[in-house]
């Protein structure tokens, strides 16, 4: 018998409406998505596009 973990909802909005794309990420996004291997983490920049290089301030 295979038991199938099912992830958690997620109870925040990851991807919003573009005219150009259809849609994108929302920008400045930093959120763990469960998975079942354990996750990842999805990072934004401004623009909503996925990126990892720190942002300064």
């Amino acid at each position: 018998m295979n038991a199938r973990v099912e992830a958690p909802p997620l109870h925040r909005q990851l991807m919003q409406y573009d005219e150009t794309l259809g849609y994108r990420f929302v920008p400045g996004l930093k959120v763990r998505i469960p998975h079942e291997g354990g996750g990842y983490l999805v990072k934004t920049n401004g623009a909503g596009f996925r990126c990892n290089a720190k942002q300064r301030r």
